[in-house]
C-alpha cells in the first residue's frame, strides 16, 4: 500500500491585480535623445584621446578642423586655451560644461 501525502492549499483566493494607475512618459522620445545626448558629452574627453581622428570626424571635417586650426595657430602648430575655444566654437561644437580644467587636463593626458 501506498502513502500519498498532498500538500494543504493555504492560500486558495484567486489573486487579484490591485488597481495601478497607468504611468507613462509624455515624450519618450525626447527622454532617449537627452539621455545619449548626455552620455555622448560624458565620454567627449575619453574619444578624444583614445579615439583614432579619422573615426571621430569625416573627411570635410577634418578638411574644416585643419583650416581653423592654421589660422588659430598661424602655422606655428601651436595652441593656446583661447584659440582652441575658438575654433570649437566656430566649428558648432557644444562647450556647454566643459571648463578650462578639463581642457588642461586633457592636454597633460597628451602628453
Amino acid at each position: 500500500m501506498c502513502c500519498l501525502f498532498f500538500r494543504v492549499k493555504h492560500f486558495t483566493d484567486p489573486y487579484e491585480l490591485p488597481n495601478i494607475p497607468q504611468i507613462q512618459l509624455e515624450n519618450p522620445s525626447k527622454v532617449l535623445e537627452d539621455a545619449l545626448e548626455e552620455a555622448k558629452q560624458s565620454r567627449l574627453f575619453y574619444r578624444a584621446r583614445f579615439i583614432p581622428i579619422n573615426e571621430l570626424f569625416s573627411q570635410e571635417e577634418l578638411k574644416d578642423l585643419l583650416r581653423e586650426f592654421n589660422a588659430a595657430t598661424h602655422d606655428k602648430e601651436t595652441l593656446n586655451l583661447i584659440n582652441l575655444r575658438a575654433i570649437l566654437y566656430n566649428l558648432n561644437f557644444d562647450q556647454t560644461g566643459i571648463s578650462d580644467f578639463d581642457f588642461f587636463n586633457l592636454k597633460r593626458r597628451r602628453n
